[in-house]
């Protein structure tokens, strides 16, 4: 089992005071992406990016091929990093939030969906080089995310039609006519694919909408 994981943390460094041979020794922190009026620091995206950068070091033994790689995930990380506050500022404008008990009612979910106990799971994630803090953090962004396209699910639903479920049944088909079933008793599952598909294409829309209305620069460098 290898669950998606992703965390956050923020360590501010203060140099202002310090010589400039000293700061160059020193110096850990700084700004890598400003989103509005809100920074994002390097010691952030190294925090979030450490689990792919450790998992990348295991498989990739050539230095060269480490340094591209390890460019290309900080830039990926970094976008993330630049998305999630995009959505945590909507989402503190429409007043939503996350308890800590809905935290944990999700990672219950995720335990029993896997057919293993809490314990087992949190064992797993400590296997994959994330702690329970930085699973937790992004389980939380996930559901604040969930009810954000909830949100504009309501405002504008998905009517599925039943020739949208029979092409995508047609392609199912088509790809694997063995084990996929009668088209009725495929029609729960092609809805929910179908849905599924609506949110991470609206989710992308409200993304681009969202950096359009949003200041944001990105510093991190070549």
């Amino acid at each position: 089992m290898k669950p998606r994981l992703f965390a956050t943390a923020i360590l501010v460094g203060a140099l202002t005071a310090t010589p400039p041979a000293v700061a160059d020794v020193y110096q850990v922190d700084r700004i890598v992406a400003v989103v509005g009026n809100t920074p994002i620091l390097l010691s952030a995206l190294r925090f979030r990016a450490q689990p792919f950068i450790t998992a990348m070091e295991r498989q990739v033994t050539d230095e060269t091929q480490r340094m591209i790689g390890e460019s290309k995930l900080y830039r990926q990380v970094l976008e993330r990093l630049v998305d999630e506050q995009l959505i945590a500022r909507r989402a503190a404008l429409a007043e939503l939030k996350v308890e800590s008990i809905e935290i944990d009612q999700a990672i219950d979910n995720v335990a029993k969906q896997n057919g293993i106990g809490r314990p087992a799971l949190m064992r797993e994630i400590e296997r994959s080089g994330m702690t329970e803090a930085f699973y937790r953090a992004e389980i939380g962004r996930q559901i604040l995310e969930g009810r954000l396209l909830m949100q504009r699910w309501t405002s504008s639903p998905l009517m599925i039609t039943d020739e949208q479920l029979r092409t995508l049944y047609d392609q199912l088909k088509e790809q694997d006519p063995d084990s996929v079933p009668s088209f009725e008793a495929a029609r729960p599952q092609l809805t929910e694919q179908l849905r599924l598909k609506w949110f991470e294409e609206e989710k992308q829309r409200m993304l681009v909408q969202l950096r359009s209305e949003t200041h944001i620069e990105v510093r991190l460098g070549p």
